[in-house]
This record gives structure tokens, sequence and C-alpha cells, in this order.
């Protein structure tokens, strides 16, 4: 038998019992998650755009973060509005030791699970230079628009993306 190909079945078994053991759950200000939240979302804020810590307390009061988690630790939140007929989503940070284990589509399925009687779509917006098409594609989204980003040092083109809801 050959070690290098055991080695790699089991890495995979592994990264199949992660993404079976994996919890989404919406927290709310008092939850122990939100720090974790916190950190990551100011880890990541070179992508994601900085939010001040009340932000998140805000966001997590009105019970608009979803969590991944392993029970031990977050694998990766989304934060999300409603607006309209649609849900937004503002963050999507997957914590980098976690990232190609589908987390992402998870979380955008079970929000639109969650929320099917009463959203048409999803919609968020993402830096073009960014580069993450395909990304965004491989989650069900189209790109629909173009707008001028906000970043006060650099002038950036923000594509806007949707996902229907198909129920």
């Amino acid at each position: 038998f050959c070690y290098n190909e055991l080695i790699k079945d089991i890495g995979q078994d592994i990264k199949a019992i992660k993404r079976w053991a994996m919890e989404l759950q919406i927290i709310n200000h008092k939850s122990k998650w939100l720090g974790a939240v916190q950190n990551l979302g100011d880890a990541s804020s070179g992508t994601v755009g900085f939010l001040a810590r009340e932000v998140y307390s805000d966001y997590a009061r009105k019970g608009h973060i979803l969590v991944a988690t392993d029970g031990k630790q977050l694998l990766a939140y989304t934060m999300f509005r409603f607006k309209n007929t649609g849900i937004v989503i503002v963050h999507l940070c997957v914590d980098p030791k976690h990232r190609g284990e589908g987390i992402p589509s998870k979380m955008v399925d079970w929000l639109i699970d969650q929320n099917r009687e009463y959203i048409s779509h999803i919609q968020l917006a993402c830096r073009r230079d960014y580069n993450l098409d395909k990304f965004w594609q491989k989650l069900g989204f189209s790109a629909v628009a173009e707008k001028a980003g906000r970043a006060v040092n650099e002038r950036t083109i923000l594509t806007i993306w949707v996902r229907e809801n198909p129920g």
C-alpha cells in the first residue's frame, strides 16, 4: 500500500468529519461567540472592511449574525440585514484555517432556508479587484450591477451580486 495515499485519504476524512460536525446558529449580543466574531472581523478588516465593535453588538442584538462553529471554535460568521424583500450580506468571513471546507455555501443556504417565506433574494457588494467572481458564482450568485466603492484612499469598484430565492 502507499503511505502517501493513506495520509491523503485520512486528510479527506477529517475534512468531511469537520463539515459534518459544524453547527450554524444565530447569536445575540450576550453570546459567547461575539468576541470571536469581532476578533475574526478585525483580523480580516483588510478585505471585509473595518467595523467598530459596537456595530457587531448591534447586529447581534438584532439577531443578524450567523456563526458556524465546531462547538469549540468559531469557523466563520455572516453578518446580514433585511432590506425590503431581501437579505443583504454585510460580512461573510471564514477563519483562514477553515477555508476550502464549504462553509460559506452552507451559511448562505441556511439563510435562504430559514427565510424562504419572507425573502426574494440575497445580495451583497464585493470589490471587483478582489477577483472573487468564481467564488460568488459557485455560491449561486450572479453579478447584476457595479457601483463606486467608498474607499477613501483609492478608487474602487464594487460588484453587486444577487442570488434569487428559488422557493
